[in-house]
């Protein structure tokens, strides 16, 4: 099923998938894969359908964190951000230590105009990827741009300059030397 959805073939991919329910070994993964797959096809009644099974009839599931995840990017993708919110809100109290709720937290505050709970999540998300340097960077930009939107020039500066200095791609560093230098400009 993996290689069908990987080649943009989802019509086999989720009949592929379909097959693996009926096994007990699988099942889960099946459910969070096809939902993954409607969701990018933009059927977001059936995601949520398929998220519904998976969380009703495997609450303990390792899946579970990301089952959530796309259950709010799908009510993100309805417009209803508050709910979406409300989905990772919960999450964070079982799945502390996953950086990518934060940061799925915060693009949403940020797309509501919640810029300081936006920059919360980003710098939360930031201590949370502790050794992966790279997404740590793209966190603390994030949370550069949320300061910037609120007018805190002070710190989107100081956030930037980690930013520089912790990236390891050429590419984020030098996305966040251009936001400082568009800072020295102002």
């Amino acid at each position: 099923g993996s290689l069908w959805a990987q080649d943009a073939r989802q019509d086999s991919a989720i009949y592929y998938y379909n097959l693996l329910l009926d096994s007990d070994n699988y099942r889960e993964n099946a459910l969070l894969s096809i939902a993954g797959i409607y969701y990018q096809l933009g059927q977001y009644k059936e995601t949520m359908s398929m998220l519904e099974r998976l969380i009703a009839g495997y609450p303990e599931s390792r899946y579970l964190a990301d089952a959530y995840i796309l259950e709010a990017r799908a009510l993100k993708s309805q417009g209803d951000h508050k709910a979406a919110i409300n989905v990772l809100l919960e999450l964070t109290e079982a799945a502390k230590d996953r950086a990518d709720i934060y940061m799925e937290l915060g693009d949403l505050y940020f797309d509501t105009d919640s810029f300081v709970e936006a920059r919360q999540c980003y710098l939360k998300a930031c201590e949370k990827f502790k050794q992966n340097r790279e997404e740590a960077a793209r966190a603390l930009l994030l949370a550069g741009d949320a300061s910037m939107a609120i007018g805190d020039g002070p710190h989107s500066r100081e956030y930037y300059l980690q930013a520089s200095m912790i990236a390891e791609s050429a590419m984020l560093k030098n996305r966040a030397l251009r936001k400082l230098a568009a800072l020295a400009e102002e």
